[in-house]
Order: C-alpha cells, then structure tokens, then sequence
C-alpha cells in the first residue's frame, strides 16, 4: 500500500472525509424565505438619490466607437466556459456556449457591446439563484449557511471582457500589499512578505511588533453604490465604465433555492453577489484606501 492510499484508508476509518450532513428542514418554503431576507439584511439604506447626484457630476458618457473587444475576444471567453458549471436562471449551459462559441461570438459580441455603450445590464443577466451551503456539519442558524450565487454564465464572459478593461486603469492604484484576489498572488505570498518584515524590523535591539488581523463579516455584502462611484472616479476610470458599473451593482434581483423549492424575488442595491466573477475585484478596489502607514522611528 502507498502513501495515498494509507491516507484515504486513514480518513476512511476516522470518518474525516464523510460529507457534511444539513439538519432536517421540514418545511423548506419558509426556511428559502427566511435565508432569502437573511441574506438582503444589508440592503437597508437607499442610496439611489446619492449615485444619481454623484453620477451626475461625472462627465456625458459617451458610447464607445469602436468596442473595446472584438469578436474572436469574445470567443475565446465562450471557449473557456467549464461544461460542468452549474447554469445560472436564465438555464443557459455552459457546454453550449463553449462547443457553439465560433457561431455565437458574432451574436454575444452584439449584445455584450450594446450592454457596454448604454451602460445597462440587462435585469436577467444580473438575476441571482443563491445556493445555500453549509459551513458545518450540522448547522443550528441561518449564519452558518454559505450564499452560493448561480448567475449567468454569458454574463460572467462579459465580465471577464469588463475586468480586462477596468484592471488596466485601476493597477497604478492597487496597494502592493493586496494579495487576495490578484494573479499569481495568494496566502503564501502574503504571510513570506509579513514575516520578512517582521524579522527584518526585529533584527534590532529592543524593537518590538504589533499584529492586527480582522476579518470581514459578509464583504462582498456590503459594498454600497455611492461609494463605489467614489471611489472609481478617484481611480481615474472612464465615466462610462463607472455608469455600467453602477448599472450592475442597482436592481439585483435574487431568489434563495433549497432542493426544489425557490423562494420569492427580492431586489437588492447592496452588495455583490459570491459568484460573480467581478465582486472579488470590485471589493479589492471598495478597500483599497485601507492601506499601512508606518511612523518612523524604532517602534512600529
């Protein structure tokens, strides 16, 4: 017997790879319901009238001649759709988009610009079906559920053609202490930079270090419009990206589904969905102005 095998026959017999039982539902309509309202808790205050004078304040958008990706962009991104992901509500399938992408790059390429130059995401493109997973093996409370969002998959292609535009602008501003969410950075990345500069910082007498770490409840959950604005405009980013961003973020509409049972609609204008191929990056630059500043000197 090799390793591996002792070690799956050790995770057999200690039952370290038994998947994670959800306590019983006996009524699933109400228990989608209330996910459903636990899930919008954020999306408490209406900021529609600040993004409306905060975008009123950016310069006439103008429609953008040409697109800024062609169409065989278009079709590589189809090509690369994963034939096992799950589809979003609108049910479109990710194997047809990858084995018809030839044909339908002119056809997306179309619709993807026409959503670009006016700035509007269509409401069926930004629909959520939220999966609830749990953390744990047994789950007592509403928090201990995950929101997995099924979105369109032609949608999550044109967000990637978006990013590839808005990253570009944006990079001169990223903090280079941002690991999360960036190519070819990860956790390992983030802890060699921090105990390089621990050590480098102790390596003289009676000098000391203080580590705070905090972790955020629901991120992506609570990323507000007006600020978002804000805080593209301080990037520098083209009026009219900042109204399509906008126009993603507003009017979300989302449904909580457990099993076969799919709660009613709920419309949200907090927050980015966990799912969608922009909110990690969007959060990135919604945090970016929480960089370190050190004081000189031997304490620090």
């Amino acid at each position: 017997m090799n390793t591996k095998e002792a070690f799956q026959k050790v995770k057999t017999l200690t039952g370290y790879d038994s998947k994670p039982m959800p306590s019983a539902i006996t009524d699933p309509l109400s228990f989608a319901e209330d996910l459903n309202i636990f899930y919008a808790r954020f999306d408490t205050t209406n900021c529609s009238e600040e993004c409306k004078a905060l975008l009123e304040t950016l310069p006439i958008p103008e429609p953008a001649h040409p697109a800024p990706f062609t169409v065989e962009e278009v079709r590589r991104q189809l090509s690369r759709c994963k034939p096992g992901k799950a589809p979003g509500p609108d049910g479109i399938q990710a194997r047809v988009l990858k084995e018809c992408a030839a044909e339908l790059a002119p056809i997306m390429h179309s619709l993807f610009w026409e959503s670009y130059k006016t700035a509007s995401v269509p409401i069926f493109w930004k629909t959520s079906s939220i999966i609830p997973v749990p953390k744990k093996p047994h789950p007592s409370e509403l928090n201990h559920y995950r929101p997995v969002a099924l979105t369109s998959i032609p949608m999550k292609c044109l967000e990637k053609l978006v990013m590839n535009i808005l990253h570009p602008v944006v990079r001169p501003h990223l903090d280079p202490n941002q690991f999360a969410y960036r190519v070819k950075r990860g956790t390992e990345d983030a802890v060699a930079c921090l105990l390089h500069s621990l050590l480098q910082h102790l390596e003289a007498s009676r000098n000391f270090a203080r580590l705070l770490f905090i972790d955020f409840s629901s991120a992506f959950n609570n990323i507000q419009r007006h600020q978002m604005i804000q805080k593209l405009h301080h990037f520098d980013v083209p009026p009219l990206l900042i109204h399509w961003v906008h126009s993603f973020l507003s009017d979300r509409p989302q449904t909580v589904r457990v099993g076969t049972t799919t709660s009613s609609i709920t419309i949200t204008n907090t927050g980015a969905p966990q799912g969608c191929v922009l909110s990690p990056f969007l959060f990135t630059l919604y945090t970016n102005d929480c960089g370190l500043e050190l004081q000189k000197g031997s304490e620090r």
